[in-house]
């Protein structure tokens, strides 16, 4: 493993900006060392950073990678590490990808990675913003389609504006993973975006996870939770948003506080109140038609009393075991299938019902049937009338004897 770093600005292709004049390689710690190097070709390294190096070499702090169009960048151990400014640039209409772990390190208001493309950007890594200070993992700042296959986690001290990725512009940001927030906001927003989650959304500590200062388009596939934040709070700006999760307070703050008028929240349940909050605060709010669910509410005594759409399996029983006609279910959305004979008939003795069965066949009976049916074609009285008999067969024997 090797420090490399930048002797001047220039494309990273070219040898001769490089200290020792060759490239860096994949088991090589990269510094721009206050230059900006443009990265027109793939490249993997250990990590990208544009901090300080004090003991030898000696590395100037800052500088900036500028990523070209259709490059991939991977830093597959430290990651992108910031100082004072962005690690990574994606300009103009660059789309790229980027491969490793963001953080930063200095209290500057500056991102690790500054997008400001209008292309796409595909991201395999976690974002991780720790500590104190004023600083982002990313910031979005053109209508980009970002793409992030990895967890948002923001984990800063109280009171520290540290945010996982902040968005300035109408942008789309597809996150496929976690998103966490600790004591500082996980993502923040000054723009109208659209964003969807695949993944659990939770606010573990005081902060929320989600900041909306503006209109924002919101899909979640997965559970949402808080702690000590929500983990969507906007009460100034629309939130239209779609969750297909269960949605849990906490005890002391609801998931989600969406008060702005005409914030509409289409969603699967369960809801999960807890200590009375109830764990979705918004105007208007629909459940999914196509889904069975329930609501969790407290009582005035402390105990939990669940609300309940129709279908929602309550330990009732299945309608092929329920009398055929009987309607049931909290609802009565439920309706038994089971035909169930009356006791005349089933046998005697035999349990049916509640009760048991009483049908039996009596000498009069057995006798009086074939009696009933004896002209009746093949029946008993028919084949008998052709049976041979005593005096049918003496007769026979004696007209052989004439």
């Amino acid at each position: 493993m090797a420090k490399r770093y930048a002797i001047a600005s220039g494309n990273w292709s070219n040898a001769a900006i490089w200290d020792g004049g060759t490239l860096p390689g994949a088991s090589d710690d990269v510094y721009p060392n206050s230059f900006t190097v443009t990265i027109d070709q793939n490249v993997t390294v250990l990590s990208l950073t544009n901090q300080a190096n004090a003991s030898t070499p000696t590395i100037l702090a800052n500088g900036t990678f500028n990523a070209n169009n259709g490059v991939t960048i991977s830093a597959t151990a430290g990651g992108f590490v910031m100082n004072a400014v962005a690690v990574v640039n994606i300009p103009g209409s660059v789309s790229c990808g980027l491969i490793g772990n963001i953080t930063g390190v200095a209290s500057t208001g500056a991102a690790t990675i500054t997008i400001t493309t209008t292309g796409t950007v595909n991201v395999a890594g976690n974002i991780n913003m720790t500590g104190g200070g004023n600083r982002f993992g990313m910031s979005i700042g053109a209508n980009a389609v970002v793409n992030i296959v990895g967890d948002v986690l923001t984990t800063g001290t109280a009171g520290a504006n540290v945010v996982g990725i902040t968005v300035t512009s109408n942008c789309t940001l597809n996150v496929m993973g976690k998103v966490e927030s600790g004591a500082s906001i996980a993502i923040a927003n000054t723009a109208a975006f659209n964003l969807n989650v695949t993944g659990p959304v939770n606010a573990t500590g005081i902060a929320n996870t989600f900041s909306v200062a503006q209109p924002l388009t919101i899909s979640i596939t997965g559970n949402v939770s808080a702690t000590g934040g929500a983990s969507i709070m906007s009460t100034a700006s629309v939130v239209t948003g779609t969750i297909v999760g269960s949605i849990t307070s906490g005890t002391s703050v609801p998931a989600i506080v969406t008060t702005a008028a005409g914030s509409l929240w289409t969603i699967s349940g369960p809801l999960v109140n807890n200590n009375y909050l109830v764990a979705l605060v918004a105007q208007r709010i629909r459940f999914m038609n196509a889904v069975v669910t329930s609501w969790l509410f407290q009582t005035d005594t402390a105990a939990n009393k669940p609300l309940y759409s129709a279908g929602v399996a309550l330990g009732n029983p299945l309608p092929a075991n329920v009398r055929s006609g009987t309607l049931y279910g909290s609802a009565n959305e439920l309706a038994g299938t089971l035909a169930v004979p009356p006791a005349a008939a089933v046998s005697i003795g035999v349990p049916v019902d509640h009760t048991t069965g009483s049908a039996y066949l009596s000498a009069a009976e057995i006798w009086n049937h074939p009696l009933a049916n004896i002209t009746t074609p093949n029946s008993i009285g028919q084949r008998l009338k052709n049976a041979a008999t005593v005096q049918s067969t003496g007769d026979q024997l004696a007209a052989l004897g004439n």
